[in-house]
């Protein structure tokens, strides 16, 4: 079977479930916010700056694209940009809660630098060659 099959193609995302799962949420999470407007103003979104919200969100799906692709081509270099992408987009977006909303938005901040840090292990793990 070849690395560019359909059925190794397959089960590469299989085995990479958690990945596949964060890239298509970013994925999603852009697409709502953009053709979703009312999302941005809900009450907690709302309270963010308009400008960190489309920056984040970029982040987002930029990221997801390129987990996606990274992991359906084979190429950990794309699937390193894309969680990098997302890391950077869920860090800016925890500081934004924070900064926004106080001690409210400290439980949400702390998940989403939890969700950071488990994507840069995932980088220091393709960078190494150990995935």
């Amino acid at each position: 079977m070849t690395t560019s099959s359909y059925k190794f193609r397959l089960l590469r995302l299989r085995l990479n479930t958690f990945e596949v799962w964060v890239g298509a949420a970013a994925v999603v999470s852009t697409i709502v916010t953009f053709f979703g407007p009312k999302s941005i103003a809900s009450r907690v979104v709302g309270v963010v700056s308009p400008g960190l919200v489309n920056t984040y969100t970029i982040m987002y799906g930029i990221g997801g694209v390129c987990i996606l692709v990274g992991l359906w081509r084979g190429s950990p270099r794309i699937e390193s940009i894309g969680l990098i992408f997302v890391t950077s987009g869920v860090v800016v977006s925890g500081i934004a809660l924070y900064a926004a909303l106080g001690g409210v938005g400290l439980i949400s901040a702390i998940l989403q630098f939890g969700l950071a840090i488990a994507c840069l292990v995932r980088v220091r793990l393709l960078v190494k060659g150990q995935v």
